[in-house]
């Protein structure tokens, strides 16, 4: 065979495993990217509805007993928890992301911010409405998984023993 003709297939073989090489490096690279992006933007979503419920309950208990709301969220990923024992509610998310410093914990617009890191090495991300320390004592213990739901908040009277106002939170 031509020498010539065969280097013509070499370095067009050469070429093409180049092509495909960088082809895929920059896919790898803009598919961790974009999930970093898809992780910020699925926090920012739920910490919106986080704040929304945090109006919602301090509406309600100031409405007095027998008041009550309704409102739907999203949660698209992660874990929505109403804790009693300790009045607050936690939307728990793992990501790839670090979304909120690990071993931080920021306040922002009467939402608590914490970042952690996770057994499995990724990053886990907590937004809290907590209402231990107010006068405002939350009742239900509830979780649920990613999906849609409608949460009611019911202003179910004063308890004179703890003086607080107990408000029940449920899916």
């Amino acid at each position: 065979m031509n020498s010539r003709a065969l280097n013509v297939v070499i370095s067009s073989l050469l070429i093409f495993s180049i092509l495909i090489v960088m082809t895929l490096s920059t896919y790898i690279w803009g598919l961790s990217y974009l999930s970093k992006y898809k992780d910020v933007a699925t926090f920012e979503g739920v910490k919106g509805d986080m704040k929304v419920l945090k109006a919602s309950i301090d509406m309600v208990s100031h409405e007095g007993k027998g008041s009550r709301n309704f409102i739907k969220i999203h949660i698209p990923e992660g874990r929505l928890k109403v804790n009693a024992s300790n009045d607050y509610i936690v939307y728990i998310m793992e990501s790839d992301a670090e979304i909120v410093q690990a071993g931080s914990s920021v306040e922002q617009q009467g939402l608590e911010l914490q970042g952690e890191i996770s057994p499995r090495g990724k990053y886990t991300t907590k937004i809290i409405v907590n209402y231990s320390g107010t006068m405002i004592n939350i009742v239900g213990n509830s979780s649920a998984p990613k999906g849609y739901y409608t949460i009611k908040i019911n202003n179910i009277g004063y308890n004179t023993t703890t003086d607080k106002i107990k408000v029940q939170v449920g899916f």
